[in-house]
């Protein structure tokens, strides 16, 4: 009987918990590759969720950049991440990156369907993707005015642990405002860019912005 009811009760929490979730997936088209001597960086031009954006992608595992060309119409899935680093004078900040984890080139809409080797050709490709769903706990919550909220999220990864950042505008940034440090969260949305000059220099930036967020039970990593 005891048995019988914990596992009932063990069913019934399990069912509460989301399972944690950093992905990105985007689709577009690469503006420029450089190689690096422990990366390779991508900028991919995306026109998804109606917004136009040059997107900045880190690859360590460079192997599965072979064949990727620039002008080349890709689709990547990748995951957020801040790492830690460090300037000259030994003081820590935080680089705020995408990380590649795959990307193939993508098909013209008929490829699936049709069997021409012309269907490779330019021509008609699926409209552009640009989706980030972020599912983990509430690390930090910063609100700078009453129409932006930037949550910093810690999403569980079987042994590590990645912190990713989401900035919440209008109805989404009252909704974060009201999380605590601990709560669990799900958040969708989308990458944006943008470039402005500082101290007579270009700073290219990129975020996450919110679409949608609710605090949710918990978070199985």
């Amino acid at each position: 009987m005891f048995y019988d009811t914990l596992v009932s009760f063990a069913e019934r929490w399990t069912i509460k918990m989301e399972k944690s979730k950093n992905l990105i997936v985007l689709s577009g088209t690469i503006l420029s590759i450089r190689e690096n001597k422990k990366n390779t960086v991508l900028i991919v031009k995306s026109k998804g969720e109606s917004k136009e954006a040059n997107v900045e992608f880190v690859f360590y595992d460079t192997s599965v950049l072979k064949g990727i060309t620039p002008k080349m119409k890709v689709k990547i899935r990748a995951h957020g991440e801040n790492r830690k680093s460090e300037d000259g004078f030994g003081n820590a900040y935080y680089v705020k990156e995408f990380v590649g984890d795959k990307i193939e080139q993508q098909k013209r809409m008929l490829a699936p369907y049709v069997t021409n080797e012309a269907i490779d050709a330019t021509g008609g490709y699926p409209r552009d993707t640009n989706v980030v769903l972020y599912i983990g706990t509430v690390r930090h919550v910063y609100c700078p005015t009453n129409e932006l909220t930037i949550l910093t999220i810690k999403i569980p990864n079987q042994d590590k642990s990645n912190q990713v950042e989401i900035c919440c505008f209008a109805s989404q940034a009252e909704a974060a405002r009201n999380l605590k440090i601990g709560d669990a969260v799900a958040a969708a949305g989308y990458i944006t860019s943008n470039t402005r000059s500082v101290n007579d220099r270009v700073e290219f930036r990129q975020s996450v912005v919110c679409r949608d967020i609710s605090q949710i039970d918990g978070v199985l990593g």
